[in-house]
């Protein structure tokens, strides 16, 4: 009951002026802590709910229902590639990174409406995939040094034969924030990420675009 006026009020302050939400047919993924807005498809809010079932979803995890998928990109990378796949000693370095947003200077997770369009990044011994639900690259290891838990870089070739040079350092180890940086095989900065090691994920609240059980056009601005 306590629950059930806790989501009530907030809806109220949410919806106030508004079509409200129909409480009945809609079934919140997680708990609210506050509301950022609210419509009569869906609600933005924020979360520290950890024991949903939402910070599960966002752990990168290869052996999933899109393993086969993973499995026959490798499989193709190694046809036409002849670089071969070997195991490398990644020690304690952390495996599975979620991706994370910064936000009027706090980190936050995020829940979009369509979960295939969150990706993080898995590493094994020998590769370093890049989760989604349509995986289309990954990056075969070719050498690496793991200097720490804290920091490590890799040489790696994707799947397209390219080499590049992925270098991983700690921000804010304490809450799992490092900085990815990719650079191609001239040492020119392709891509910069801030990634969450997912061992630490339920350290971060998360924003949260719920739809209940069906898809809506909900987007939360980190621009803003």
């Amino acid at each position: 009951m306590k629950l059930l006026l806790f989501i009530l009020s907030f809806y109220t302050f949410a919806t106030h002026g508004q079509k409200k939400l129909d409480l009945e047919s809609f079934h919140l993924l997680a708990r609210p802590d506050s509301v950022v807005t609210s419509t009569p498809d869906g609600i933005i809010y924020v979360t520290t709910d950890s024991n949903s079932k939402l910070y599960s979803w966002i752990v990168p995890k290869v052996e999933t229902k899109f393993a086969s998928a993973y499995s026959t990109l490798l499989e193709s990378f190694k046809k036409q590639n002849p670089q071969p796949v070997k195991k490398h000693k990644i020690k304690n370095f952390p495996k599975s990174w979620n991706s994370v947003y910064s936000y009027k200077g706090k980190y936050y997770l995020y829940s979009p409406p369509d979960w295939s369009s969150n990706s993080g990044f898995y590493i094994s011994e020998s590769v370093i995939y890049i989760t989604s639900s349509d995986p289309s690259d990954l990056y075969v290891i070719t050498d690496c040094t793991v200097t720490s838990k804290f920091e490590a870089s890799f040489n790696v070739v994707n799947y397209f034969g390219d080499a590049k040079h992925i270098s991983i350092k700690a921000i804010k180890p304490e809450i799992g924030i490092y900085s990815w940086q990719i650079f191609d095989d001239n040492n020119n900065e392709e891509a910069q990420f801030i990634m969450q090691n997912s061992d630490l994920v339920k350290k971060l609240p998360m924003i949260v675009c719920d739809c209940g059980e069906k898809k809506c056009d909900l987007e939360f601005d980190f621009t803003n």
